[in-house]
């Protein structure tokens, strides 16, 4: 016959659950998980700014800072949006896993991740899906994207009122603007040329950057589909004022 355990044990097991939760604020959370983001899956991006660098310029050290707070700055931005409980940490945890999905092919395969692939990829069948398939990819999502996911949902956050929260939202905003712009702007004569040549490739390779901004393409594109705009014919409109105006 089974022992219930004791009200001892009980309070034991739950105290080392609790050891093994981390518990922090929204706003340190998001500025962290920003942090790997800029860190850890941006490969792509890094490597594109650093082989197009001209390494014998004394504001080549300083143009890396640069891009690295712009970066930074705007993922915080981002996270800033969707800085509400039950939805922080879900949408979190989504865009490490696809993330790091996102780093492989970057690297593997040197594509951009923008809306024309990610329409490519809606697209793609069954057959094709596994052929991409492999270890590799596999360590990728398992090691950057789904354990950092796993530590996001298991980590305890403190939250704060209604209006107290909002305006924690506001200021994060506030913070990651400060941030961009004022890493952005620190050097603007070296860092603007250097944004001209290669802005548009750097904006496809900045993740999660591309990944949210290429979905909203496509949802948007999606929604346009489903609820066409109508549309009035004025063609015959047209001949019959061309015919009066003669």
């Amino acid at each position: 016959m089974p022992v219930a355990d004791s009200p001892a044990q009980r309070r034991g097991t739950f105290e080392d659950e609790r050891a093994f939760q981390i518990r922090t604020t929204p706003t340190v959370l998001l500025l962290v998980v920003a942090l790997y983001f800029v860190l850890v899956l941006n490969t792509a991006f890094w490597g594109l700014v650093l082989s197009n660098l001209d390494w014998k310029s004394s504001s080549s050290p300083l143009l890396i800072v640069q891009m690295g707070l712009f970066l930074f700055g705007l993922i915080v931005v981002v996270f800033s949006l969707v800085r509400f409980p039950s939805v922080l940490k879900p949408v979190l945890a989504v865009l490490l896993v696809a993330s790091a999905a996102a780093a492989y092919f970057m690297n593997q395969y040197g594509i951009l991740i923008d809306d024309d692939m990610l329409r490519n990829a809606l697209q793609t069948d069954n057959a094709e899906t596994a052929g991409l398939l492999n270890w590799t990819l596999a360590a990728y999502i398992a090691i950057l994207g789904l354990l950092p996911a796993l530590i996001v949902i298991r980590t305890k956050l403190r939250w704060s009122g209604i209006v107290r929260n909002g305006m924690q939202s506001v200021a994060v905003l506030a913070l990651g603007l400060g941030i961009a712009l004022g890493g952005g702007g620190a050097d603007f004569k070296a860092s603007a040329p250097f944004v001209r040549a290669h802005g548009k490739q750097m904006r496809w390779r900045a993740t999660p950057l591309n990944l949210v901004q290429a979905s909203l393409r496509v949802a948007r594109e999606q929604r346009l589909l489903a609820n066409p705009t109508p549309y009035t014919v004025i063609a015959k409109s047209v001949k019959i004022m061309a015919k009066k105006l003669k």
